[in-house]
């Protein structure tokens, strides 16, 4: 069902029915919240030198060249140059389609999703991914990766050295997959994206835009919490249900159908 359609009642069902999954039985008003920024007037960068300093981390090698997603894969599954790829239980790469109609991009794994070794099962991650199926997206056109393939040591955040050092290899991962749209899951995601300036519930008319070098065209953004804080905040929760439902109404409105599927599965575990 098109969501753009959808009457008011059938959106209030569609809600009540999300925000019961998380046993949330009220809800919170009833405004219509954007998570939307106006967009960057350069193209995002890597996080510098600045404010993240890598002196005591290795980098990526400036010489290492990817053909593919399969070679940019396999050498992040032997990269062990940061000390949470050693300590993590698994490496979670992405998976999904190419060229999809959304990127959905989280920080990094939590701790079902590192003990199962399956990305995007862990409760907040569920919850995401069920609100992105009632605004119209299907699992067959989506692809779904993190920031950083492994979860650090107690769940903490990455520090601006370490989203410095992983972020390159996420542009490439963006440039390989090249999607329509991205949703970027958490604060950490935003850095990596060079959307530093972007603040999560940021309200405006325009969405974010990310440019990518490898890229011939810009991609739109939504910014949204962590899933984890959004089942643990009902009022969070339902104006993110609600941005996602006018995020794949805009995308329409750009000539975007979301009823099609990407190309082949890239790294399908399911």
């Amino acid at each position: 069902m098109n969501p753009a359609s959808f009457t008011l009642t059938e959106q209030t069902k569609s809600l009540v029915h999300w925000l019961s999954l998380a046993g949330i039985q009220t809800e919170t008003g009833d405004e219509l919240r954007q998570w939307f920024a106006e967009p960057l007037s350069t193209p995002p960068t890597s996080v510098n030198a600045r404010t993240a300093p890598t002196s005591a981390l290795a980098p990526i090698e400036p010489d290492v060249k990817f053909n593919d997603i399969n070679e940019l894969n396999a050498y992040v599954q032997q990269w062990k140059r940061l000390a949470i790829a050693k300590t993590a239980t698994h490496t979670l790469i992405g998976t999904g389609v190419s060229q999809p109609n959304l990127m959905v991009i989280c920080d990094t794994p939590d701790s079902v999703e590192d003990q199962k070794g399956q990305a995007f099962c862990g409760h907040g991650n569920r919850l995401i991914l069920e609100a992105l199926r009632f605004a119209g997206f299907s699992s067959d056109t989506l692809y779904m990766t993190y920031l950083s393939k492994w979860r650090p040591a107690g769940q903490k955040v990455l520090s601006l050295a370490e989203i410095g050092i992983l972020s390159p290899l996420l542009h490439q991962e963006i440039a390989f997959i090249r999607p329509k749209a991205i949703l970027a899951i958490g604060e950490s995601t935003l850095k990596g994206l060079g959307l530093d300036s972007v603040r999560l519930g940021a309200s405006a008319r325009e969405s974010i835009i990310y440019t990518n070098q490898q890229l011939d065209y810009k991609i739109p953004v939504l910014a949204s919490q962590k899933g984890e804080f959004l089942v643990k905040t009902p009022g969070m929760k339902k104006n993110f249900w609600l941005s996602m439902i006018h995020f794949a109404t805009t995308l329409r409105a750009g000539g975007v159908d979301l009823s099609v599927p990407g190309s082949p599965s890239v790294n399908n575990t399911e």
